[in-house]
């Protein structure tokens, strides 16, 4: 994945969403299930709206390939900067020795799908098991037939590396 493609998108980002509407859908559940987690982090954070938001609950840890989106995550996470954690970097190559352990992640709006081959999720899904030593990985993909389809991975309840999936 080439970050360039995300810098004209930056500018751009929160302007396509409707931030109030989406965090009002997600959080109940994203909270929910991170329920007893100190300390979680948001692979591919973008411009931090959900890192924000997740302030209110957890210490929270945004990566984001794309520098132009970590600068301005640094903007708009400010009012909580205290709790929240910044790094620009690949998912690939997030080294789990200098991060430490968290209870807890997410990874939402098609980042998966943007790593571009199967090999590169098997690697990245690896790597988020490594860094979550408990608790769950929520993720979040949009299917061709539109509809928003979350996997849940519970590391506390699963003995393999099964994804369950739960509508939002």
């Amino acid at each position: 994945m080439i970050d360039d493609n995300f810098d004209k998108m930056a500018e751009v980002y929160d302007d396509m969403i409707d931030w109030d509407a989406r965090l009002q859908r997600e959080l109940p559940f994203i909270v929910e299930e991170l329920q007893g987690a100190e300390r979680i982090i948001e692979f591919a954070c973008s411009t931090g709206r959900h890192t924000l938001a997740l302030a209110e609950w957890f210490a929270v840890t945004g990566v984001d390939i794309n520098q132009k989106m970590i600068e301005r995550a640094k903007e708009v996470t400010k009012p909580k900067s205290d709790k929240i954690e910044l790094i620009h970097s690949n998912l690939l190559d997030i080294e789990p020795d200098k991060l430490g352990t968290f209870d807890g992640g997410i990874i939402l709006a098609n980042s998966l799908v943007n790593l571009e081959t199967e090999e590169n999720i098997i690697k990245a899904l690896k790597l988020m098991r490594k860094l979550i030593t408990a608790g769950k990985l929520i993720g979040q993909t949009v299917c061709l037939d539109n509809s928003i389809p979350t996997f849940l991975y519970d590391r506390q309840k699963l003995e393999s590396d099964s994804i369950w999936c739960k509508g939002l």
